[in-house]
């Protein structure tokens, strides 16, 4: 009778399967470290575009103040497109620059004068071409519905 020793023909299965289940083990961790650095960027631009859009309020808010306190003329100039860069300092806009663009036209209805003003707004972050640039427009028209609000309108 032979006699057939077993574990010379095993000898080397135990480290293919390791070897096999480390690959499938690594694998796995780096899609699971590209998924989370994937979302952790979704979300720094999500949050960015929340401040953008923010700072892009900040200048309509600014040229409406302008418009109702008496500074329209400043802010809007004599109906042709003015354009004032702000650059925002507050907490969470640090950073951030707004360029308002303002201008207004005469509108008469029922012999009641009142003024139109276009409101044009763009707010950006970095420069462009940055990997951190983000930008954002917002347009508003705002009218004074007093008869007659502003002499030479």
């Amino acid at each position: 009778m032979i006699r057939v020793n077993y574990k010379t023909r095993q000898s080397g299965f135990s480290l293919i399967v390791a070897i096999f289940i480390m690959l499938i083990l690594g694998m796995m961790g780096s899609y699971m470290v590209s998924t989370s650095v994937m979302q952790r960027q979704t979300t720094d631009y999500a949050l960015q575009g929340a401040r953008v859009y923010k700072a892009a309020q900040s200048g309509i808010q600014w040229a409406a103040y302008q418009i109702f306190n008496g500074g329209w003329n400043a802010a809007c100039g004599a109906g042709a497109g003015i354009t004032t860069n702000l650059a925002l300092t507050a907490n969470g806009l640090n950073g951030f620059n707004a360029a308002v663009t303002c201008g207004w036209v005469q509108h008469t209805d029922q012999g009641n004068n009142f003024c139109v003003f276009r409101v044009n707004v763009i707010a950006e972050f970095r420069q462009f071409g940055q990997p951190d640039y983000v930008s954002r427009r917002l347009e508003a028209v705002i009218s004074d519905d007093r008869a007659n609000p502003v002499s030479g309108c």
